[in-house]
């Protein structure tokens, strides 16, 4: 999957390197990137690591989305609390210090971005 054009000149206006956005593809048969909310994608600019998801999720559980390569994987665990496509229910993306990204939403969409240090 890559990101649209449209996208890609949107991103080099706002100064940031295109070359440098690497899309997340999940093998996980439970989870796509959603277009609604921007599909997902991750980029390291010095050392914070910026994630977007855009994903729709075919769980309520804790569902394995996607591992950071090293380089982009954070010091200790990063948890964080981000929408889904209803704010009342309950959304969460964890990430853990070997670079797997785990996601839990009760309303099948998850829509956010988040960012932490990754030191090599």
């Amino acid at each position: 999957m890559r990101m649209p054009d449209e996208e890609i000149q949107n991103l080099k206006k706002d100064k940031l390197d295109a070359n440098i956005i690497i899309p997340i593809i999940s093998d996980n048969p439970n989870i796509t990137n959603y277009p609604g909310f921007g599909n997902s994608f991750y980029y390291k600019a010095g050392t914070r690591v910026h994630i977007h998801l855009g994903i729709k999720v075919e769980s309520n559980g804790w569902e394995h989305l996607f591992k950071l390569p090293i380089g982009y994987r954070p010091y200790s665990i990063v948890q964080q609390a981000i929408c889904g496509s209803s704010l009342l229910m309950n959304t969460g993306v964890n990430v853990s210090n070997d670079g797997m990204i785990s996601v839990q939403t009760n309303s099948n969409y998850i829509g956010g971005d988040f960012e932490f240090d990754a030191f090599n």
